[in-house]
């Protein structure tokens, strides 16, 4: 892409274990402007049930990494994990703050049968309930949605970010 300049912008998904600074550099130079990893839990005993193979140092490592190249991020989290706990999901929440990503994702674990042992010892409403806070705390900062702000460029961002900030509202509000 780069040595015949083909100039577009594009998204991938990756894991966090599989990039480092020269790859992210060649992404950035080749038009890729946001890349989306799945960061899951903060906490560590969650990561290695799930079978994650990432650390959260390396995590952090490669959201600060994205963030000094100029490569926005998305992360997924998710909640309901079997063996956690209501604590274990507030610091995922201040840990998904501390990476810093230029959007958050946060989805409750679905159980298919046969696939995992042990379930989430929270209950399913109280699981909702912190789906929604998690939304709300992530998005509704001061810094948060100034600097979003002020990184929009265009009035066609402006619209955008409009419509997701609605459809995001919707969300959180039922």
């Amino acid at each position: 892409m780069i040595k015949q300049n083909l100039i577009f912008s594009w998204i991938c998904n990756s894991r966090v274990d599989t990039v480092d600074t020269k790859l992210l550099q060649l992404m950035k130079q080749s038009g890729c402007h946001l890349i989306k990893f799945g960061v899951e839990s903060s906490n560590q005993k969650t990561l290695d049930y799930l079978k994650k193979g990432t650390t959260k140092k390396q995590i952090e490592n490669t959201f600060n990494l994205c963030n000094k190249i100029g490569i926005e991020t998305l992360g997924h989290f998710m909640i309901g994990n079997p063996n956690e706990t209501e604590k274990d999901i507030l610091n995922t929440l201040d840990f998904s703050k501390k990476l810093n990503p230029t959007y958050a994702s946060f989805d409750i674990l679905i159980y298919y049968p046969k696939t995992i042992k042990n379930k989430s010892k929270i209950p399913k409403n109280k699981l909702n309930h912190l789906h929604k806070f998690l939304f709300k705390e992530f998005y509704l900062r001061p810094n948060y949605i100034l600097l979003t702000a002020l990184k929009t460029k265009t009035f066609t961002q402006l619209v955008n970010k409009i419509k997701s900030s609605i459809q995001l509202w919707k969300k959180i509000s039922i």
